[in-house]
């Protein structure tokens, strides 16, 4: 069965020539008072409107589908024309997923009628050209899709995976630069050699550019190389999120891991930090998973999943980054706080809190003490997602005498183990 989902659906106006003269069978009369012949009207075609019921509902989206899937192709060719036309929500002579989101779009109540013909991939301003100002427009859409029109989310989807990312932006810009030569351009994450599969020959070529120390923010900047150097770097972003890199987003590596070890069913798997079921929100969902993790010392089986715990980033007595992930009680803390808060506070990477750093720079010595001392006889903590589980040295969920015994304990190299309560690792 031929899949149409694959392909740009492209149908000849023809048909509908031919439907027209079906309708005059015999030359129209012609006017005796002024000797012209009057024009046949033209067929009112009902967009979107695919099972003919008077309204456009989530049926016809199932239909929809099913026509851009192929399960349709042993309909009657009359019936076929007829979809097809309905389903050109653009006008642009094809029939393919930019005209499915507008469908969404319309369902959603966000667009009014069809057809709606300045909606083309890539002109994301809707101003009939593309340029780099659809390029500034496509970074608005990922940022707040919400805040700008529904013709402008359709447009800027121009991989047609259905998400608003930095993929979409960077396509634009190599649209833009002739590295690309035609939108949509659809990666498969993963594949890394174009073969239509993931396996070891990938996960060697993604080793090779973490290897390289390179960082890529999809959003940001554009990727230079020839096309099948600057696919193969899009590609090796499985979780979908826009940054590549062995410092910028630690999880793609770990997820083809995952996946090489089926642990992952498919690709790409959206996990980041604070995601631990990779739904793409931080929710109590995630909060009860890293609850059972920590209070069991249990280690995830999967890679990403022990990434997606690590929301807080560890320091060394010297100030420095840990070099390996760890997980600990101030992890879960600040996933407590995030969720209770129902905001996402790992949406750009993790937090840089420390048990004991009260001034924030990622030291713990006498400074910190003297506001320790000074927030427990009153002063105002300032607003700050680290202060307060930083200050929280015996993690009872105040400021006492016993956290100011800890933290002189800790500067003065007596503390019991050399480490706060909270500082015992996972699986440590």
């Amino acid at each position: 069965m031929l899949s149409y989902r694959p392909l740009v659906l492209i149908f000849c106006c023809c048909l509908a020539c031919m439907e027209q003269g079906e309708e005059w069978k015999t030359p129209p009369p012609e006017d005796s008072s002024t000797g012209i012949v009057p024009v046949p009207p033209a067929p009112i075609i009902k967009y979107a409107d695919l099972d003919d019921s008077g309204r456009i509902e989530k049926a016809d989206a199932d239909l929809f589908d099913k026509v851009l899937d192929g399960d349709m192709s042993s309909a009657d060719p009359a019936t076929m024309a007829e979809l097809l036309k309905r389903m050109d929500l653009n006008q642009d002579g094809a029939v393919n997923e930019l005209d499915r989101r507008m469908l969404d779009e319309y369902l959603l109540g966000n667009i009014k009628a069809f057809p709606v013909r300045q909606i083309r991939y890539g002109d994301v301003n809707l101003d009939g050209w593309v340029n780099d100002r659809d390029v500034d427009k496509a970074k608005e859409v990922v940022r707040n899709p919400g805040a700008v029109h529904a013709g402008n989310r359709v447009a800027a989807d121009v991989d047609d995976d259905g998400a608003f990312t930095g993929h979409d932006v960077q396509i634009l810009r190599l649209y833009l630069a002739d590295i690309l030569t035609s939108l949509p351009f659809k990666v498969v994450p993963g594949d890394l050699n174009f073969d239509k599969k993931y396996d070891g020959e990938d996960y060697a070529l993604a080793s090779q550019i973490l290897r390289g120390g390179q960082d890529y923010d999809l959003l940001e900047t554009r990727l230079s190389g020839t096309k099948d150097e600057v696919v193969r770097i899009m590609a090796l972003d499985v979780n979908r999120n826009g940054k590549i890199g062995p410092l910028l987003d630690p999880f793609d590596e770990a997820i083809l891991l995952d996946y090489l070890k089926k642990l992952i069913a498919e690709l790409p798997h959206d996990i980041y930090f604070g995601d631990l079921d990779a739904d793409g929100k931080v929710t109590d969902a995630d909060l009860t998973q890293a609850r059972s993790l920590i209070e069991a010392d249990s280690v995830p089986e999967l890679a990403s999943e022990f990434l997606a715990l690590n929301v807080n980033r560890d320091f060394d007595d010297k100030g420095k980054p840990l070099t390996e992930a760890r997980v600990d009680r101030l992890d879960l803390t600040l996933l407590e706080l995030a969720v209770e808060a129902e905001q996402n506070h790992f949406a750009q990477g993790q937090t840089t809190c420390r048990y004991g750093d009260l001034n924030l720079d990622f030291l713990v010595d006498q400074r910190d003490l003297a506001l320790l001392q000074s927030y427990i006889q009153g002063t105002a903590l300032p607003e700050d997602l680290c202060l307060m589980p930083a200050a929280d040295l015996d993690l009872d969920g105040s400021l006492s005498a016993e956290d100011e015994a800890l933290l002189r304990a800790k500067l003065e190299g007596t503390l019991e183990g050399g480490h706060f309560p909270g500082e015992v690792g996972l699986g440590d």
